[in-house]
């Protein structure tokens, strides 16, 4: 009877295949994470814009012009009612002043490790007048 020899990986084969997906893995996970967040951002980007559009609307069709109650079209009980982004990834709020309004969203969970924010407490906004802050996200 013939002698056959088995084809198969041997452990250093293995073993180079290993290293050059972890290698692989530690390059492209970062990058991965950077671009999630990127674009988590740009929903909350978008639903401050879209919350703006929504109160800009109703402040102008309210008789009293008052943003207090144009307020009620955008949020309620602290749920935003027409944005899209997840609420594990950004709060919404809206500030209203005597000459004005602030929307803001505060980054939660991976979202604080956003590199535009300066520290992790820093909020997206936005204000009645179109300037956002800070100035370094909105791109």
């Amino acid at each position: 009877m013939a002698n056959k020899r088995l084809k198969a990986m041997t452990l250093i084969e293995l073993l180079i295949v290993m290293t050059i997906i972890s290698i692989i893995t530690s390059v492209a996970y970062p990058s991965f994470k950077r671009q999630s967040i990127k674009a988590k951002r740009m929903v909350a980007l978008t639903d401050l814009s879209r919350m703006q559009l929504y109160l800009e609307n109703s402040y102008n069709q309210d008789a009293n012009q008052d943003y207090s109650v144009a307020k009620q079209s955008v949020i309620s009980a602290a749920n935003c009612l027409v944005c899209q982004s997840n609420t594990q990834h950004y709060r919404f709020s809206v500030v209203i002043t005597a000459d004005g309004y602030t929307l803001m969203a505060l980054p939660l969970n991976q979202q604080q490790d956003d590199p535009c924010l300066n520290t992790p407490t820093d909020t997206l906004s936005l204000n009645q007048a179109g300037v956002a802050q800070p100035s370094t996200c909105w791109y």
